[in-house]
């Protein structure tokens, strides 16, 4: 099983989410180096920056040490998430399938769609033959 890892920001908690999920979201600044950072089950977190190689910039100006970056991770397949309105039946790492459900009556769309994973989150829609009205869905894709 993967090691489920937890950032705060004053009241608000986040996760769980996985180590390289984490090092992306510091990568892209959601996790700021002042944020709380815990591994599942552990008591007390410690301070995003002091974790190495999370800010390998800031680890090594503060130790006045020369930049030597991480080793290359390996490439890891994409992954999506389904928002509201959505159920995902499968997913390959590029691309996505799933089906929209309405979120007023609960009807189920019978066929499935597919979309290469987004980076970031995407609207997607279908008409409820239940409701007879056009309803809305949203599909989050992040790694790859």
């Amino acid at each position: 099983m993967a090691d489920l890892w937890f950032y705060g920001r004053g009241a608000d908690i986040f996760g769980p989410l996985s180590g390289w999920d984490v090092a992306d979201l510091a990568d892209s600044g959601v996790v700021r180096r002042t944020d709380t950072v815990w591994e599942d089950g552990d008591e007390g977190g410690v301070q995003a920056d002091t974790i190495p190689h999370l800010f390998p910039a800031a680890n090594n100006s503060a130790q006045n040490l020369p930049f030597t970056p991480p080793p290359a991770p390996l490439r890891r397949p994409a992954r999506a998430m389904a928002g509201p309105g959505t159920a995902i039946v499968g997913q390959d790492g590029k691309s996505v399938k799933y089906r929209m459900f309405c979120t007023t009556c609960k009807h189920q769309e019978s066929s499935w769609k597919s979309v290469t994973i987004p980076r970031g989150t995407i609207q997607v829609g279908f008409f409820c033959t239940k409701c007879r009205k056009r309803r809305s869905g949203s599909l989050s894709g992040f790694g790859g």
